[in-house]
């Protein structure tokens, strides 16, 4: 059984958050978003490339500056 490209993703991304100890709360604390916002994104029902961008700066220990979001980047 073939799973999504997406479906992949969110799989990913939930062990990274649990191999660093991220859990949800964080993100919304520190990103400023509601908790819904947060829990669509983890269940791959919209993207939050924010999100993705925290994680990674999380995961890494850095932090990345200069990106820039166009509206057809974010769906709401």
């Amino acid at each position: 059984m073939e799973t999504c490209a997406y479906c992949r993703k969110v799989l990913v991304i939930k062990a990274i958050m649990a191999m660093v100890n991220l859990k949800s709360r964080d993100i919304e604390n520190e990103l400023h978003l509601s908790k819904s916002i947060v829990s669509r994104h983890m269940r791959g029902e919209n993207n939050r490339p924010e999100i993705d961008i925290y994680i990674i700066e999380h995961l890494l220990g850095i932090k990345i500056e200069g990106y820039k979001l166009t509206d057809e980047q974010v769906k709401y």
